[in-house]
């Protein structure tokens, strides 16, 4: 497990990952108590290196409580890492029941547990596992109200399964009569399900703006509904004002005038909320803010999350985007982060978010790059990617990526980190629809809605570059010059 370094610039570690030096830096940041296990898997024989660490831990040589923080915190990010711990799930549900007396294993089983519900449990799993699997399930489903339950079955199967699949729902329940859990696993487990409930009883209390009528918007809704995009444990959050401050870089004093008293601002499509939540502490507390999405379960996981972290000026709201002229309110600030290229037609949805900011408002658009997606779209054709891929289509595949193809990973995957939880690598790789735009053609959209272009965000650092040559602020609101900028700069906009 490699553990980012928050002292370093974000923009600084982006470089690092998208340089040829990447896969180096990652085996270098990897040393640690699984370095020489992973070394010795060669020719991908990870059964054999599963083997060698569990006979490590039976021996009571533990992994560091690093490793375990790394695991429980954050979302693996290491293909060789995943390879690994996967086998070891697959040899501690397939082995003997006696391997988990051992402590050493019980934390460890605990920590694959808790790195399988935050990566939502996208990691391959076998045929053999998947019948031993049913089978207990089975036996589970069919077990007596007043039956003792044994702990390694259930503990099993949620790490491979939400608990809401498991025994037709009866995971709750069937948690209290597992008595000898041990407490290292019974604690994330149960704040697991506090974290379910919680979010079952805001996702009651999140408002609706009418129904989500149009056939094209429920298919999106019932697919985020099922996979909040993206579930998300920890954010990149910029210090209190500093996006209200970003602003002056494009705009007058004037312009920015209504920044000193309270203000609205409208995020269309916020997902599960990390970015709103960006928004509500970086413009300050004079922001009030009104996130709106199709699925109720993603406007949930942001709610608890935004009362995670205190924040009192947002408003949750399920609603279509489509459906935004119909709202009786406008905003100063408009943000739309990642929607509109999932739109049957970006222009309509432009139209729909504009049509709510004030005369004289801004407006802030991202888009997906037709050239920094170039790569993505190759492996899509290559692997004959179906929109329509079940779960365990997603598991099989990347499996195959990653022990034919790793080097696809780093190579074709901009958003690399999206490819290690199952919301994202879906969103990533098998979204069913997806737009691309050219600068020149981001112009013509901006011209069709009306609204004058007066930069861009500029993008991170350009790998293999001591510095990068961004146009000059003499040219930040020429459209052209930011075209020729990424024409010689073809991943800058990832």
């Amino acid at each position: 497990m490699a553990q980012t370094l928050p002292q370093i610039n974000h923009a600084v570690r982006l470089s690092i990952r998208r340089s040829l030096l990447a896969p180096f830096l990652r085996r270098i940041a990897r040393r640690g108590p699984l370095t020489s296990i992973i070394e010795s898997a060669r020719g991908n024989d990870w059964s054999a290196a599963a083997d060698r660490l569990l006979s490590r831990l039976v021996q009571h040589q533990g992994l560091g409580a690093g490793f375990h923080d790394a695991l429980r915190s954050r979302i693996n990010h290491d293909t060789a890492a995943e390879l690994l711990l996967t086998a070891v799930r697959k040899r501690l549900l397939l082995g003997p029941a006696e391997a988990w007396q051992t402590l050493e294993i019980q934390e460890l089983a605990a920590s694959l547990l808790q790195q399988c519900i935050n990566n939502e449990y996208v990691w391959f799993v076998s045929d053999e596992e998947r019948a031993l699997l049913e089978r207990w399930d089975e036996e589970l489903r069919c077990a007596g109200t007043s039956q003792a339950i044994e702990w390694r079955k259930l503990f099993s199967l949620a790490m491979y399964r939400s608990v809401h699949e498991i025994a037709d729902g009866r995971f709750p329940e069937l948690f209290d009569r597992a008595e000898t859990m041990p407490d290292t696993g019974r604690n994330i487990v149960g704040r697991h399900l506090a974290e379910i409930k919680d979010e079952s009883s805001l996702r009651d209390t999140i408002r609706s703006y009418g129904a989500i009528e149009r056939e094209a918007s429920r298919k999106v809704a019932a697919t985020y509904e099922r996979y909040p995009y993206p579930r998300w444990l920890d954010w990149d959050f910029p210090p209190p004002g500093t996006r209200a401050r970003r602003l002056r870089h494009f705009f007058s004093p004037d312009e920015l005038d209504f920044c000193s008293r309270p203000f609205n601002v409208l995020v269309a499509g916020c997902g599960t909320g990390s970015k709103a939540i960006g928004y509500a502490i970086g413009y300050g507390p004079h922001a009030r803010i009104t996130a709106v999405d199709l699925s109720r379960t993603s406007l949930a996981y942001g709610a608890r999350m935004a009362r995670s972290k205190g924040l009192r000026n947002i408003d949750f709201l399920q609603m279509d985007l489509l459906d935004l002229p119909k709202l009786q309110q406008e905003f100063d600030v408009v943000e739309c982060t990642g929607v509109l290229h999932h739109l049957e037609d970006p222009l309509e949805g432009g139209r729909a978010i504009t049509s709510r900011v004030r005369s004289g408002g801004l407006v802030h658009i991202s888009l997906y790059s037709e050239l920094a997606r170039r790569g993505l779209v190759r492996l899509r054709l290559h692997y004959g990617l179906n929109p329509n891929a079940s779960d365990d289509d997603v598991r099989a595949f990347r499996r195959r990526l990653m022990t034919e193809s790793p080097q696809s990973i780093e190579r074709e995957l901009g958003l690399r980190g999206d490819f290690f939880d199952l919301s994202r690598c879906r969103d990533l790789l098998f979204h069913p629809l997806e737009h691309r735009f050219t600068l020149p053609g981001v112009g013509k959209l901006l011209d069709h809605l009306g609204v004058e272009f007066r930069g861009l965000q500029r993008p991170d650092l350009i790998p293999h570059q001591y510095w990068t040559p961004y146009p000059p602020d003499t040219a930040i609101r020429d459209l052209l010059a930011w075209h020729r900028f990424e024409m010689a700069n073809p991943d800058a906009f990832t």
